[in-house]
């Protein structure tokens, strides 16, 4: 039976293992996130501010290209999260969580398609705008930006509040089986 209980053991601590360093890495991206957020956030304001259309043009010139490199962290992340975290926790829970989780977690997914549509929306705009003069378009560009920022801001609140507890869930419960 002590041969049991070892394996248990050893199969708790490696679920909470995988569990914490899946929940360290999501926690450190969305630290990473956020601020990529905040940063373009400020930024598609300064633009909007900015009095020289020669200075505004060339700050959306270098906001895009922060934009670009954010989008691609930021699918490089929600890759990993549908590949990988989604699928771990979707496998811990049984059938009678499994619709709300589920549902949750497709929510999350059209706050992200939303977030990442006016992404693309302000890259677009931006990459279309062909004179210095065009004040107009660069403020809908930066305002397309400024949405998407506020909408991935919340979509990843969001997933905060939906994935956290149930991490914390799983860990207390991979504990009180294995280790009494």
């Amino acid at each position: 039976m002590e041969q049991s209980k070892a394996g248990h053991t050893e199969t708790g601590s490696a679920v909470s293992t995988v569990l914490s360093v899946l929940v360290d890495r999501l926690k450190e991206e969305h630290i990473e996130l956020k601020k990529s957020i905040s940063d373009l956030a400020v930024r598609a304001k300064a633009v909007k501010s900015e009095q020289d259309l020669g200075t505004a043009s060339h700050e959306l010139f270098q906001l895009r290209l922060h934009a670009m490199s954010f989008r691609e962290k930021l699918e490089q992340h929600s890759a990993w999260e549908e590949e990988i975290l989604f699928p771990f926790l979707s496998s811990y829970f049984d059938q009678s969580i499994k619709p709300s989780l589920l549902g949750s977690l497709w929510t999350l997914e059209k706050d992200h398609e939303l977030g990442d549509d006016y992404l693309h929306s302000f890259l677009r705009t931006a990459d279309e705008i062909k004179t210095v003069t065009d004040r107009k378009r660069m403020h809908a560009a930066a305002d397309e930006l400024i949405q998407a920022c506020c909408i991935l801001g919340k979509h990843l609140e969001s997933e905060e509040q939906i994935v956290f507890p149930l991490t914390e869930t799983v860990l207390v419960d991979m504990e009180l089986l294995f280790c009494t």
